[in-house]
């Protein structure tokens, strides 16, 4: 059994959060309003934005969190947390 230092631990519940805001994108608008992140994206969301960057969608959170999906005929999601950690959510096809 592999113990991870707990500073480096990422909970379900962070990883539960990334995948809810990419999977409703609530709020989804084509122009930033006051409050959004700054930078250039192709559309932003409540808590981040995204961009399309050739074979690849990248997401930016407002908490720091960044994410990338690229164009595979299954679900694969990698999520870098602002202190260093990351994971990838991976679908299997068999």
């Amino acid at each position: 059994m592999l113990i991870m230092p707990q500073d480096k631990h990422v909970s379900g519940s962070e990883i539960a959060e990334i995948l809810s805001l990419v999977d409703n994108l609530p709020n989804r608008r084509d122009e930033p309003i006051a409050g959004d992140l700054d930078g250039d994206f192709d559309f932003w969301f409540d808590g981040g934005a995204c961009r399309f960057v050739t074979g690849v969608t990248e997401y930016v959170f407002a908490s720091g969190a960044e994410a990338s999906s690229g164009v595979l005929p299954f679900f694969n999601l990698s999520i870098s947390f602002p202190d260093g950690r990351t994971v990838t959510v991976k679908q299997h096809i068999p």
